[in-house]
């Protein structure tokens, strides 16, 4: 049997916080996979069936523990929520999915975080068992232990080249397969979604930032799962909720000065697997990303950005959704979007071009806004309140009786 050499290079690692804060970064460098060349290899995509192996490796002379193996199976390809396969069908609205072969096999140790013996041992063994390794676009290899300096990697895209030029992915984990979701994306091509003052994974309405979320609006289109309205003239548009199968999901805008886009999208908090903060559900969110189409060839390198469209607000990014009546402003562009309403299934703003009005500020007891931060927002809720005009949301000291004006007690 033959065996073929894959080129890894410029193959960037990036580690999840499992471990370690922060974005932690290694550079594979000169990485030969060998893999038994039966048949031309199947090319890496976005859409449709994953074929993917699952590695289940332990050190010798130990072997993998099976309880271990059908965990890992389990979070790959069951059929729970919280599956790696339950995640992107969801996430795709049924156009990709995961499915594959469980190998549990036993390698010898080497010290130090040394994962290019460590695949070469492993597809030599899948070879040796009867499996073609090139038909495979994406691998996982879940180790027992190791010791690198972080729990979780995804290769940035599928980088990885087979003996006949196809694509294929690698994604590793130490212990149970916790991330799996988030470094998938890495894998299928996703940077991290970051909010729009620069903090890494600051976006907590994505799976590549902080929450436990599908993709945002604008990693779904970069994904090929759905399409998006390109807004160029001003007017007025609704914009459906973004888990809905059907409907007008997705408004683009460019930005000439950045050279990127706004993605406007709508979330109801439609997903099996998680709990958003009901504030968001009240308004569409803003993205920025590159809108580069999708490749094997793409790098990870372009961040999404969230941008906090009720600055000042007590939640910080997890309400940045725009609210009914409010004004998202970007002056270096001259783009202007404004909430006009929302219910359960859409919202509608109005987006316009040219130099930005200053908005005109709303009383603090109708502005959306906990401007005491007593936990009671507007009238009537916060008892600071008259009536929805008055300016000022802090409990008024008693007055005599007659006079108007809520007190503290």
């Amino acid at each position: 049997m033959s065996f073929g050499v894959c080129s890894t290079e410029n193959a960037v690692i990036d580690a999840t916080r499992m471990q370690i804060e922060g974005a932690f970064r290694i550079l594979l460098l000169a990485l030969a996979i060998c893999s038994p060349l039966l048949m031309a290899g199947v090319e890496a995509s976005t859409l449709g069936p994953q074929r993917t192996m699952l590695f289940m490796i332990a050190w010798a002379p130990n072997t993998p523990d099976p309880v271990w193996v059908e965990q890992g199976r389990q979070a790959i390809f069951g059929t729970d929520v919280y599956s790696l396969d339950t995640f992107y069908r969801w996430s795709s609205y049924g156009q990709t999915w995961f499915y594959g072969d469980t190998l549990a096999i036993s390698i010898p140790w080497s010290s130090g975080c040394d994962r290019g013996t460590w695949i070469q041992l492993a597809d030599a063994e899948a070879g040796r068992r009867g499996y073609d390794i090139t038909l495979y676009p994406r691998r996982i290899y879940a180790y027992t232990s190791w010791d690198c300096p972080f729990r979780a990697a995804g290769s940035s895209g599928p980088l990885f080249t087979n003996p006949d030029g196809t694509h294929f992915s690698m994604t590793f984990f130490a212990g149970n397969l916790g991330p799996r979701q988030h470094e998938m994306g890495h894998s299928f091509g996703l940077s991290h979604a970051n909010s729009s003052n620069g903090v890494e994974y600051g976006d907590p309405t994505d799976i590549m930032g902080s929450g436990f979320h599908g993709f945002s609006a604008a990693y779904r289109a970069a994904l090929g799962w759905l399409g998006w309205t390109e807004i160029t003239q001003p007017g007025t548009y609704q914009v459906t909720n973004l888990d809905a199968t059907t409907g007008q999901r997705v408004l683009r805008i460019y930005r000439p000065a950045n050279r990127d886009y706004y993605y406007v999208g709508y979330r109801q908090g439609s997903e099996p697997w998680a709990t958003f903060n009901p504030q968001l559900f009240t308004g569409v969110n803003i993205h920025s990303w590159t809108g580069i189409p999708w490749s094997p060839q793409r790098y990870d390198t372009d961040h999404s950005f969230l941008y906090d469209a009720t600055p000042g607000s007590t939640y910080g990014y997890l309400d940045a959704q725009l609210r009914d009546g409010a004004w998202f402003c970007d002056s270096t562009n001259g783009i202007q979007v404004k909430q006009m309403s929302h219910d359960g299934g859409s919202a509608t703003v109005y987006i316009s071009f040219g130099p930005c009005s200053p908005p005109v500020p709303k009383p603090q007891c109708s502005d959306g806004l906990d401007n005491d931060g007593d936990g009671l927002i507007d009238y009537p809720a916060d008892p600071g309140c008259t009536n929805a005009d008055d300016s000022d949301e802090t409990e008024k000291p008693c007055v005599p009786r007659g006079q108007s004006g809520k007190c503290r007690k």
